[in-house]
C-alpha cells in the first residue's frame, strides 16, 4: 500500500522523511506513516518544506563554489 511519513523514520533499511511517500506491505503500521488517502498525509505533505542549506555532500557538490572574497571578507 502507498504511505505518507509524517514524522522522521527507517522503513526496509531506509530513511524516511515527513511528506516523503513510500511503498509499505499491507498490514505494516507504524505512528510515523499514514496511507496516502488520509487527511493526515495531505496534511504532512504541506508540511514537508525543502531546506535552505544542502543536507547531504552530494547537494553541496551541486552548489556554486564560494570563496573568501565572494563575502567581503578579504
Amino acid at each position: 500500500m502507498r504511505v505518507v511519513a509524517i514524522e522522521m523514520g527507517f522503513y526496509g533499511g531506509h530513511r524516511i522523511r515527513p511528506g516523503q511517500e513510500f511503498d509499505a506491505l499491507d498490514g505494516d503500521t507504524a505512528r510515523w506513516f499514514v496511507p496516502v488517502s488520509s487527511a493526515q498525509a495531505e496534511e504532512a505533505k504541506k508540511q514537508a518544506v525543502k531546506p535552505a542549506m544542502p543536507r547531504t555532500l552530494s547537494e553541496m557538490g551541486k552548489a556554486r563554489a564560494r570563496s573568501a572574497t565572494d563575502d567581503g571578507i578579504a
